[in-house]
């Protein structure tokens, strides 16, 4: 029965080591096709470059029209 027991244990034990390697295998494989697709296309890039370049002006703009200089205050 303790045998039986200790096979179940090492079973499961080596069933679960499986599908972390198998976990982990995989979301590399995604991340590094994620990664080659990102930097295959340089729209991406260039859409990224845009984005943030949008927001600092909305913020730039905004910060002019809500801070008055004269009196130093927002």
């Amino acid at each position: 029965m303790v045998f039986l027991l200790k096979k179940k244990t090492i079973a499961v034990a080596i069933l679960y080591c499986f599908v972390q390697v198998n976990i982990a295998y995989w979301s590399h494989q995604l991340r590094v096709s994620l990664d080659n697709s990102y930097h295959q296309h340089p729209t991406h890039r260039s859409f990224d470059g845009a984005f943030h370049s949008a927001i600092t002006n909305l913020s730039q703009v905004a910060n002019k029209h809500m801070y008055n200089e004269e009196t130093f205050e927002w």
